[in-house]
C-alpha cells in the first residue's frame, strides 16, 4: 500500500503545481497546498517542491488584502494561524511577526462581537478565532475568553452546555440546538480549554475556572450518549423537543470520532483515566462502522470523507497504542486511495457538496480537497508526529 500512497501523493502534487486561485483561506485554497508542500520537502527536499513552495507563499501575500472577515475557517484569524505555524517552522522569517500583530489587533475586536451574539462555532465563530488567539499566547485576552466562555454557558445537572441555531430539516428554517459536534459544536470548545491548560499562564483563576467549565462540559457531553443507534453520540440534540437525537455520520466534522478525540484531549489534561477510557470506547465502536449505510461517507476529504476518519484512527493510534486504531487507520486509508475515480477529478478526487451547492467538485483545499487528503496520506507514511492538524483541533 506504501507504493500506492506516494504514487497518489505524487499525483496530488502534480495538480498543487497547477492551482491558481484567487482567493486564499487556511481550510480553501492555497494554504492547504502550502502544508502540503511543507510536509512533502521534509521527504522530499527537491528544489523544484521548494520553489513551488515559496511561490505559494509569496502569492498569498498579494491576495490577502481581500479578505475583509475574521473567521478561522476562511478569515483573517485562520489566514493568521497559518503564518504563525509557518514561522514556528522556519518557513518564514520574524518579518511576518509585524503583520501578525495587524491580525491580532483585528481579531481581538471580531472576538468582542461575536461574544455579543452567542456565536461558539469552531470554524466560522469565536472559538476558531480563539485558537488563533492561543497559539499567539495572547494571555490577557484568553483569560476574557474564559470568562465569557463560563457567563454564556447553558448550567444544569447534566453540565455545561452552549446553544447554537442550526438548520435541521428541508424547511430550512433554524432551530436551537445543543450541538455537539468538533466542528461547529461543544466539543470544539473542550478541545480549545484542553489547550489554554497547556499554556504556562499565570493566571491561576482562569486556570481554576477552566477546569471547573471543562469537566462540566465533558459531564454534558457523555450525558448525550445514546442507546440502540449506529453511533454512540448523535450530531446534535434539539433544545425544545426534549433532546430529540439521531445517529451521526462517522467524519471528523460530525459524530464519534470528532467528540472520541476531544474527550481524549480532555481526559489527557486533566489527567482523568475514566474520561481516557470514553474516548476509547467512543472511538473503538467507530471501528466497526464500514457500510455506507452506517457511516454516510461518500468523498475522500477531511471534513467528512474516508481521510479524516483514517487521519483520527492513525491519531488514536499514535495516542493509545491500540492495534485496532491502527488497523482502522489502514483500511481507510486504503479507501481513500479507492474514491480516486474522477477521470476529470484532481489526481481522481472531486469533493461532494449538497446538490443545492452544486453536487460534485473539484477542490485544492485543506478540509475538504487534495491538499487535505495529500496531507493525510503524507502523516500516514511519517516516523513525525504530524503538528498541521492542530489546525482541526487533533493536535
Amino acid at each position: 500500500m506504501k507504493k500506492n500512497i506516494k504514487l497518489k501523493i505524487d499525483q496530488i502534487y502534480k495538480e498543487i503545481q497547477k492551482e491558481d486561485s484567487s482567493e486564499i483561506s487556511l481550510m480553501g485554497n492555497e494554504i492547504g497546498s502550502i502544508f502540503f508542500l511543507h510536509q512533502l520537502s521534509k521527504i522530499d527536499n527537491s528544489k523544484e517542491i521548494l520553489i513551488t513552495l515559496n511561490s505559494k507563499i509569496e502569492s498569498t501575500f498579494s491576495k490577502i488584502n481581500n479578505i475583509n472577515h475574521t473567521t478561522f475557517s476562511s478569515g483573517l484569524s485562520g489566514i493568521g494561524w497559518a503564518y504563525n505555524y509557518l514561522f514556528k517552522h522556519n518557513v518564514l522569517n520574524e518579518d511576518i511577526e509585524s503583520f501578525l500583530l495587524q491580525i491580532d489587533e483585528i481579531v481581538e475586536n471580531s472576538v468582542d462581537k461575536l461574544f455579543m451574539l452567542n456565536d461558539y462555532d469552531f470554524l466560522h465563530g469565536v472559538i476558531g478565532q480563539s485558537v488563533y488567539l492561543l497559539e499567539r499566547n495572547n494571555y490577557k485576552l484568553l483569560s476574557k475568553i474564559i470568562n465569557e466562555i463560563d457567563n454564556n454557558a447553558i448550567k444544569n445537572e447534566n453540565g455545561y452546555c452552549w446553544i447554537s441555531d442550526f438548520i435541521i430539516d428541508d424547511d430550512m428554517n433554524s432551530k436551537k440546538v445543543y450541538n455537539i459536534s468538533l466542528s461547529h459544536g461543544n466539543s470544539a470548545i473542550i478541545v480549545f480549554l484542553s489547550k489554554f491548560l497547556e499554556i504556562e499562564s499565570e493566571d491561576i483563576s482562569s486556570i481554576n475556572k477552566a477546569k471547573k467549565i471543562l469537566k462540566e462540559a465533558v459531564k454534558f457531553i457523555l450525558s448525550c450518549k445514546m442507546n440502540n443507534k449506529d453511533s454512540i453520540f448523535p450530531s446534535i440534540c434539539e433544545v425544545k423537543n426534549n433532546g430529540e437525537t439521531r445517529s451521526s455520520r462517522l467524519a471528523w466534522c460530525y459524530g464519534d470520532l470528532g467528540i472520541g478525540i476531544a474527550l481524549w484531549q480532555a481526559g489527557e489534561i486533566l489527567r482523568d483515566d475514566d474520561i481516557k477510557k470514553e474516548a476509547i470506547i467512543t472511538c473503538l465502536h467507530s471501528t466497526k462502522r464500514k457500510t455506507k449505510e452506517k457511516t454516510m461517507i461518500i468523498d475522500a476529504g477531511i471534513c467528512h470523507g474516508t481521510s479524516g476518519v483514517a487521519h483520527i484512527f492513525n491519531k488514536m493510534y499514535y495516542y493509545t497504542g491500540k492495534e485496532e486504531f491502527k488497523k482502522a487507520a489502514n483500511y481507510w486509508i486504503e479507501e481513500t486511495l479507492n474514491m480516486a475515480t474522477f477521470k476529470d477529478g484532481l489526481a481522481g478526487y472531486k469533493s461532494y457538496q449538497s446538490e443545492i451547492m452544486g453536487g460534485w467538485k473539484n477542490d485544492y483545499g485543506l478540509l475538504e480537497g487534495v491538499a487535505g487528503i495529500g496531507l493525510v496520506l503524507l502523516s500516514h507514511i511519517s516516523d513525525e508526529k504530524p503538528t498541521w492538524d492542530r489546525c482541526l483541533l487533533l493536535s
